[in-house]
């Protein structure tokens, strides 16, 4: 815990982050690996928390526990946990939603009465975007939730359809050379 001159908690906020990097490996390859941090954001910079976890923090620490590690690739907030004293009403309410779990977003869309069809948000992020959208621009976000909507039932038709379908894998290991002359 972030602490002051007095061993006083320092506001801040414990942030579990969890997403894939890129490392090398022995025969200069690249593999996607995936990751789950726990770490401290000082309230104080928490409008900054994507910046701050992609720019400074995240990297150190997965290069801390991965000497492979390459950059960074997706991230995503899991959760937040206020601790020290934060005061959670300081923060606009962007900002709040920013800091909410999936459960805590139902309960907002719920709350607010907003037109979000949750089953079609599988993922946390994207979720996060329509309580946005939502509320900034509902007639724009009414059409796209109808298109939305139509894809999950096209998607869906079609996984139906292939439930015995055969998959072979194999670990993804793309030399970032290759990999960047794609773009």
């Amino acid at each position: 815990m972030v602490e002051t001159a007095k061993n006083e908690p320092k506001p801040a906020f414990k942030v579990k982050v969890e997403g894939q990097y890129w490392a090398s490996t022995t025969h200069n390859q690249n593999v996607k690996k995936k990751f789950e941090i726990a770490c401290m954001i000082p309230a104080n910079q928490i409008q900054n928390i994507n910046g701050l976890l992609k720019a400074r923090l995240l990297p150190q620490l997965i290069e801390k526990s991965d000497i492979n590690f390459i950059r960074l690739r997706t991230f995503s907030v899991i959760t937040t946990t206020p601790v020290g004293g934060v005061d959670l009403d300081a923060l606009t309410e962007e900002q709040q939603i920013r800091l909410m779990s999936h459960p805590q977003l139902v309960k907002f869309i719920k709350k607010k009465k907003l037109p979000i069809d949750t089953n079609l948000y599988t993922q946390l992020e994207p979720l996060r975007t329509a309580v946005q959208l939502a509320q900034k621009n509902p007639e724009f976000y009414a059409k796209r939730e109808a298109e939305l909507a139509k894809g999950v039932s096209v998607s869906n038709d079609i996984l139906a359809m292939n439930r015995d379908a055969s998959v072979t894998t194999e670990t993804d290991t793309t030399d970032e050379a290759d990999d960047l002359s794609k773009l």
